[in-house]
């Protein structure tokens, strides 16, 4: 399959990503889904909440993006990034 470059479209990652990712297990409380980049895991007593974006395009300051764009990420559910 022949894909033009940028993002997957929404329908094809379904089709070929998310369909197939196995059994759930109950320590995960939001898994993989579109439109999230984060996750949320039960570890022990507590929970990990993650987060995972990408950064394409920039050649300047790319750590400082990675952080502060994941940091915001981890920031919308509710917790302090740490």
């Amino acid at each position: 399959m022949k894909l033009p470059m940028g993002k997957v479209p929404a329908e094809t990652l379904q089709k070929a990503v998310l369909g197939h990712l196995g059994v759930g297990s109950e320590d995960v409380v939001l898994g993989p889904s579109l439109g999230e980049d984060g996750a949320v895991v039960r570890v022990g007593d507590k929970v990990l909440v993650s987060a995972m974006d990408p950064i394409t395009g920039a050649v300047e300051r790319i750590g400082w993006l990675a952080v502060n764009i994941n940091a915001n990420d981890v920031a919308t559910f509710g917790v302090r990034p740490s």
